[in-house]
């Protein structure tokens, strides 16, 4: 049972990998307040000129994958937090699951019931400190973005 549960556990970390990895061509739009900029750097609005970039990179946060390069260090902080919060995220679906499984399967053992239940409970105290610290991060990062 162990062996599967690590099993799992590696492959959606490997599924999530790649679908995170998968970039689309999409047009480039930026944060509010953020500039958008054409190929030689001059400021645009995205109709005359194409935008290739933003000034201060919160393109990366809505348009690239993780580790792409830009002008701002803030937005790769900004994907590498998105990036770990969706980490725990699915840790946390999967130790659900994992709990209630133990639960379901356990034809009226006493201890498996047990051990189902505190891996639920414990799985739902950790959805709600992931979902408080993605709320938390989230405002400062809108805050850092407002005062620039």
């Amino acid at each position: 049972m162990k062996i599967s549960f690590y099993i799992l556990i590696v492959a959606s970390f490997i599924l999530g990998g790649a679908i995170y990895g998968v970039q689309t061509t999409r047009a480039i739009t930026c944060a509010p307040g953020d500039v958008m900029l054409d190929a030689s750097g001059h400021t645009t609005d995205g109709t005359t000129k194409p935008a290739v970039r933003c000034l201060y990179g919160s393109e990366v946060t809505a348009n690239r994958g993780f580790g792409s390069s830009v002008s701002d260090p803030r937005a790769n902080i900004r994907v590498m937090i998105n990036v770990a919060m969706g980490l725990l995220g699915t840790i946390v679906v999967i130790m659900i699951i994992y709990g209630g499984l133990l639960w379901i399967t356990s034809a009226g053992r006493e201890d498996q019931v047990t051990k189902g239940k505190h891996t639920l409970v414990w799985a739902a105290i950790g959805a709600v400190i992931v979902s408080i610290a993605w709320t938390i991060t989230s405002y400062v990062l809108q805050v850092g973005r407002a005062i620039g």
